[in-house]
């Protein structure tokens, strides 16, 4: 099992003042790290975490396919294939925005391609992006982007 995370905590408390929130969030980093995106792989049977990757930003998606590479984006714009069996990352790109969208994997004509949907922020996004210190995230400019694999 692959599984993107964020490592923060989070008081709420009803009644926010403004009408499009019913919740009132108040987000902080966990104590004692700097560092609230976290991405592991889990043995489902003996639940033993095989690797763990920690970064400064929120992992929001996730996509493992059949050829032992996994597809993830974070809050920082950051797009990467890594190698599932290890978790290094073999390829990053930045994109627009903050990756909120679940990559997808599809086949045209025997050729493979990964797709992934990118936001500019709001809400959440916004207050997780500011609690990772990134200063580059930008607002609006939801967009689709897709990558042809080799």
């Amino acid at each position: 099992m692959f599984m993107p995370m964020m490592t923060l905590c989070m008081n709420v408390s009803a009644g926010s003042k403004d009408p499009r929130y019913r919740l009132n969030p108040d987000l902080a980093p966990a104590p004692n790290t700097d560092r609230i995106g976290r991405f592991e792989a889990i043995n489902v049977v003996t639940g033993e975490t095989l690797w763990v990757n920690e970064t400064q930003f929120g992992v929001l998606s996730v996509l493992a396919t059949g050829g032992d590479v996994l597809f993830a984006g974070d809050t920082q714009r950051r797009f990467r294939a890594y190698d599932q069996g290890t978790g290094e990352t073999l390829w990053e790109t930045i994109l627009g925005g903050p990756v909120t969208g679940f990559p997808i994997s599809y086949a045209v004509d025997s050729q493979q391609y990964v797709a992934v949907a990118v936001a500019g922020g709001g809400g959440a996004i916004n207050a997780w992006v500011g609690l990772s210190g990134d200063r580059t995230a930008r607002q609006g400019g939801n967009t689709l982007y897709v990558f042809k694999l080799p």
